[in-house]
């Protein structure tokens, strides 16, 4: 009988990275067939397939069984709860999936992995909007919960684009993205009310002209709030439409959805890596760069623990080592959601998704003090100054002389690191792994 040529140990690693369970190993036919279908290398199978049964029973006993482990297998609309096939259970072990399951899909007979990443999004959405719906008008900490339940189906939506009925998906990244913009108009308008109100020397007309921009972004939002507010049954009318978009989405097997995510991730680092943004203009530009690479992370959440982090081992790129010990570390945005649901995962360096997210954060800060810098001017100028006075004011009013050119210059620094690195080229290879 063929020899394993690795050791049990390293062997269990290797399923257990891919999800498996001690259940999983009933045979090694068995067990190189789940090798396969959860994404594992042919190498791997053939390892898995020419185990003897002494060996076989040693991964088994490494692997063992966790406690509330659930076992998926692949199938048309992505990967199905093993225990669902004969048992009468609940189609999701996520309170929040099932909370969207009973009010928008009563009668479904089954769920896929993938679809239930967008129901739990859903679910949570569905949970703001009951609680925070009024709450969220008058106060932009509470929109801002609501806007991240909203940012997290958009990123879904837009991993899937192609892969759903066209016109359908079309209109729901519009509604999702138009109840998100309002959001941010709202919170946007009272940012710069409170920087006004904090300034030196700003005229009462400019100030009219920020309360008048906050009056306004209010009562846009709360006209589309009252679209998206559950009403009838406790059914939203716009979420009902989004459920059953994301029903009808071809999320395929559960091997071929992690293999589409894979490159569809890897796509959405290398399109960003080319492009050229010019740090001069902070809209098009700072704020423009700042949002794609946000993309990455919040579709990685979204994702409700199919992409994990490799915390231990060392990343591709040496110099990003360092920020394992930097305050970067330590914040909750430094880590993605983990989850027993999805057998395979994908995992990337954590060193990469550090480095990621300390870009993002310091291109936040460059474009907050710039968007400041710009609203200030834009109320001053309202009021009556002209342009070059409007916008001297408003660096003086805020101390911030030469803020404007000094936020260009930290932009067009960090866009050139950015680059020099290779961060987003190293996140590719990462994903496809």
């Amino acid at each position: 009988m063929t020899r394993v040529h690795q050791a049990p140990a390293d062997l269990a690693a290797k399923l257990k990275k891919l999800g498996l369970s001690s259940s999983d190993l009933s045979s090694a036919k068995h067990a190189a067939k789940a090798v396969l279908e959860t994404g594992g290398t042919d190498q791997t199978a053939k390892l898995v397939r020419h185990l003897d049964d002494d060996a076989l029973a040693a991964v088994r006993a490494l692997l063992g069984q966790e406690q509330g482990a659930i076992t998926l297998v692949g199938g048309t609309g992505g990967a199905v709860r093993k225990d669902l096939l004969h048992q009468k259970l609940p189609m999701t072990t996520s309170p929040d999936a099932a909370r969207a399951l009973a009010l928008y899909r009563p009668h479904a007979s089954s769920v896929g992995r993938a679809f239930e990443r967008f129901l739990i999004h859903a679910g949570r959405l569905q949970t703001e909007l009951e609680v925070n719906a009024d709450k969220m008008l008058d106060d932009p900490k509470v929109a801002e919960g609501v806007r991240k339940h909203l940012f997290m189906l958009q990123g879904l939506v837009r991993l899937y684009d192609g892969r759903g009925p066209d016109k359908k998906m079309e209109k729901a990244l519009e509604r999702i993205k138009q109840l998100e913009d309002a959001i941010g108009a709202f919170g946007y308008a009272c940012d710069m009310r409170a920087a006004a109100a904090g300034a030196k020397g700003v005229p009462p007309g400019a100030t009219v002209h920020l309360e008048r921009a906050v009056a306004k972004a209010r009562n846009e939002l709360a006209d589309l709030v009252e679209e998206w507010r559950p009403g009838k049954g406790g059914r939203s009318e716009r979420l009902d439409d989004l459920v059953d978009t994301f029903a009808k989405i071809d999320f395929g097997s559960a091997k071929d959805d992690a293999k589409f995510v894979r490159k569809a991730l890897a796509g959405m680092c290398r399109d960003i890596a080319k492009k050229d943004l010019d740090m001069g203009d902070l809209e098009g530009g700072v704020h423009e760069l700042r949002r794609q690479l946000r993309w990455i992370p919040i579709t990685l959440i979204a994702l409700e623990g199919l992409v994990t982090l490799d915390t231990e081992g060392k990343g591709p790129i040496p110099a990003f080592e360092k920020l394992k010990q930097d305050p970067v570390a330590q914040s909750p945005f430094a880590r993605l959601p983990t989850t027993d649901a999805d057998r395979a995962h994908i995992e990337i360096p954590w060193t990469l998704f550090l480095a990621l997210s300390k870009a993002i954060g310091d291109l936040g800060k460059i474009k907050d003090g710039g968007q400041q810098i710009e609203g200030l001017e834009q109320a001053l100028h309202e009021s009556g100054l002209g342009k070059a006075a409007a916008h001297a004011a408003a660096e003086h009013g805020l101390g911030k002389e030469g803020g404007a050119r000094a936020v260009h210059d930290d932009a067009a620094r960090l866009h050139a690191e950015l680059k020099k690195s290779g961060l987003l080229e190293a996140l590719a290879k990462a994903f496809t792994g």
